[in-house]
């Protein structure tokens, strides 16, 4: 149920997340749907382990509200990249990032299983929380801040 949450959240950003740009621009779309996943981390983090019908509606939130994240930074993020990029190179980048994405994957997913393993489920969402936000947080003071699609490479 919760993971359905986070999908719905998903769909809900995605479809706003082009008006959003447009409202307050690509870095604090951007940015600012990373500090959103983060807080869904935190109140996935939340989530009561002794109550399983509550833990289920505040990880559903939780879902809910880092799908929202997801969403809207999802398209904005990869339409920036393709506007920026000369033709010639839209290849390359994309598998590119689509290699470091899955790398982090590969890497991640176990290595935050021997840290909940280690340390505890509710200390790794917090972990993982902690490096959304600082990700939101430093692209939103990076030269990031002042991205636009006028951005755009000369003709080639």
């Amino acid at each position: 149920m919760s993971f359905a949450a986070g999908g719905v959240g998903a769909v809900l950003g995605t479809s706003v997340s082009e008006s959003l740009s447009h409202r307050i621009g690509i870095p604090a779309t951007v940015s600012g749907s990373r500090v959103l996943e983060a807080g869904g981390f935190a109140v996935i983090a939340f989530a009561a382990t002794g109550a399983p019908v509550a833990g289920v509606v505040v990880a559903s939130m939780g879902q809910f509200v880092y799908g929202l994240g997801f969403g809207a930074e999802g398209p904005i993020e990869t339409s920036y990249r393709q506007g920026v990029t000369p033709a010639r190179l839209q290849g390359r980048t994309s598998a590119t990032a689509r290699s470091f994405n899955r790398a982090a994957v590969v890497i991640g997913a176990p290595l935050g299983g021997f840290v909940a393993d280690a340390v505890g489920l509710r200390p790794t969402l917090w972990l993982g929380s902690a490096g959304l936000l600082t990700g939101g947080v430093l692209l939103a003071v990076s030269g990031f801040r002042v991205a636009s699609h006028d951005d755009q490479p000369p003709a080639e």
